[in-house]
């Protein structure tokens, strides 16, 4: 090929670039209209400033400019003067922000320490120089991490609850961690104080809780105790002729009468004798009787011991009759 073809076909790519575009090719020591962008970067290895551009009129002075203000920010299009102005690091000419200034980007998101403690919001540098895991521009905690935070909660300690504890310090201690309030761990062993609880057939349960054994109609022994030998099994006993449910050894001190398989329901209970003329039925004929059947003279009130429908003398020989402790 000769040197007219040559140049013949540099003009047609040049023209064929100036319809699509040309612009200014900047380098540290100047400037060339270069065709397009790949001309530029990939040919020549320089900066492309833009289609439209020349080197008339395009800066080839400028480049990144890092300010740290507390906050990192990365600028480009900056020359050192204006860079220094605003009080930032100018990182060269034709420098970027994805290059030279890489460290000085706005990467803010999630960051995890320790495995349970999540901040959102965090520079990605800071979080890696404050030995966290940054998962990435624009991440948060609850969508990006929802495993690293710290849980507060409830900490039992076999016989007592206490809460505002932190997860892992809690299992730490010993403790078995909740997130419920210990007032909802009522029926949790762990959780507080237990004991011995005698139960109505005689049978013993250790290491329950009051409110538990309360429920099993039990006999809570108290906080601590583990003594099962006081358990006896409740039933009916009577006592005056009065029906009551409690353990055995009760019904034997009280002097009454033991109906292990009855219930006071069925009335196992014998019949108080009647005792005529014990008007107040106290189990006894006195003076408080006579009184009582004096007020009632002349009536058919009260005081009609014999039936005939009127309180009379009768009556009163009666009482009188009858005078003590009832048989």
């Amino acid at each position: 090929m000769n040197l007219t073809k040559i140049v013949c076909l540099i003009s047609l790519i040049y023209v064929t670039a100036t319809a699509l575009g040309q612009g200014a090719c900047c380098f540290p020591n100047g400037c060339i209209d270069a065709p397009n962008f790949d001309t530029c970067e990939l040919l020549f290895g320089g900066v492309w400033m833009g289609e439209g551009t020349n080197c008339d009129t395009a800066d080839c002075s400028v480049g990144a400019c890092c300010l740290n203000d507390g906050w990192y920010e990365c600028f480009e299009g900056y020359n050192e003067n204006e860079c220094t102005s605003i009080g930032g690091e100018f990182l060269g000419v034709l420098s970027s922000c994805d290059d030279e200034g890489w460290y000085c980007q706005n990467s803010i998101g999630a960051c995890c320490f320790g495995g349970n403690d999540c901040w959102d919001s965090v520079l990605e540098v800071d979080c890696y120089s404050w030995g966290g895991e940054f998962f990435g521009d624009g991440s948060s905690c609850a969508i990006d991490a929802p495993w690293c935070f710290t849980y507060y909660g409830s900490c039992c300690f076999g016989d007592y609850c206490e809460e505002n504890w932190e997860h892992d310090a809690c299992e730490w201690s010993g403790g078995i961690f909740w997130l419920d309030p210990c007032d909802l761990l009522e029926d949790v062993e762990m959780c507080n104080p237990s004991g011995a609880c005698c139960l109505p057939d005689g049978n013993c349960l250790t290491n329950v809780t009051e409110h538990y054994c309360s429920t099993l109609n039990g006999n809570y022994a108290g906080d601590l105790t583990s003594d099962c030998s006081k358990c006896m099994p409740e039933g009916v006993c009577c006592i005056e002729f009065q029906c009551e449910t409690i353990p055995f050894i009760d019904c034997l001190f009280a002097g009454g009468e033991w109906f292990q398989d009855e219930a006071c329901m069925s009335d196992p209970c014998p019949d108080k004798p009647s005792c005529t003329g014990d008007l107040d039925a106290n189990g006894t004929v006195d003076i408080d009787d006579l009184l009582q059947l004096l007020a009632a003279f002349g009536t058919s009130g009260n005081g009609d011991l014999d039936g005939d429908k009127d309180t009379d003398v009768d009556d009163v020989l009666i009482v009188i009759s009858a005078w003590g402790e009832c048989p």
